[in-house]
């Protein structure tokens, strides 16, 4: 504990010291180690969304491709 040095009136008056403003009760643990294991910490417990950014992109890709298909087509009924 460490008095509080903006308030001289009350000297019984003392904060606890955090790291955090705010802290969680159970805050889930991080390994800060490196940058890679931080964010792989991070990302290990919301699977759900990478699964989610995969799948999107799969997605994506198969419309993206399908484009120049409808096109070809289209341009063979005018043609004919």
């Amino acid at each position: 504990m460490r008095r509080c040095g903006i308030l001289p009136r009350f000297p019984r008056l003392t904060l606890a010291m955090s790291v955090a403003e705010f802290v969680l009760p159970h805050a889930p643990a991080v390994d800060r180690r490196s940058p890679l294991r931080w964010i792989v910490s991070h990302v290990s417990r919301h699977g759900w969304v990478v699964a989610m950014v995969f799948v999107g992109a799969f997605g994506n890709a198969a419309l993206a491709a399908l484009v120049p298909v409808y096109i070809g087509q289209a341009f063979n009924l005018v043609l004919a």
